[in-house]
């Protein structure tokens, strides 16, 4: 017989302790939770980027007291970033398993969580506001270029922008 084929399901965030020391470890940045939100946009983003019904972002709407801050981890091969929230108690939230980013510029970092082509605009569209610009969850415009036109990597802006050298690096989920 045929083998039914079987659909992955979306993954949701879990909170969980801290993973086994062989896991990659996150990033040494700390974005705080009013600099990051679910958006709805118009791909491609660029050279202007028009984001607007800010909200929480998708995989950590599920958690009931959001608290901490955002980053971002390497997977335990340390390819693929992982987003994540780190709660006050410690505790790591996984919000997405993986990200692409779109757009970037000096003010805004636009990438997808869980990329896949049959959700609208190939992910959940997902904003970090720099600290150049005002937090918190109002509508903009922003000019930005592609991603894959930048000469800035995605590490390498976070670090810029929420670098935090007195953060003690943790395993990642």
């Amino acid at each position: 017989p045929t083998p039914t084929p079987t659909q992955t399901p979306t993954p949701t965030p879990t909170q969980a302790p801290m993973p086994p020391a062989d896991a990659a470890e996150l990033l040494l940045i700390r974005i705080p939770i009013d600099r990051c939100f679910d958006v709805q946009w118009s791909p491609p983003g660029h050279p202007v980027l028009d984001a607007w019904l800010l909200d929480v972002p998708y995989g950590d709407r599920q958690s009931g007291d959001r608290n901490g801050y955002y980053a971002f981890a390497k997977d335990a091969d340390g390819g693929m970033m992982i987003f994540v929230r780190k709660s006050t108690d410690g505790s790591i939230v996984r919000v997405f398993e993986r990200v692409e980013v779109e757009v970037i510029s000096d003010e805004v970092l636009l990438f997808n969580g869980e990329p896949a082509l049959d959700i609208p605009g190939g992910g959940y569209g997902t904003l970090i506001k720099a600290p150049s610009i005002t937090a918190g969850n109002a509508d903009g415009s922003w000019a930005t270029q592609s991603y894959e036109d930048s000469e800035v990597s995605m590490e390498e802006w976070l670090l810029k922008h929420f670098g935090d050298e007195n953060a003690t690096p943790a395993p990642s989920p």
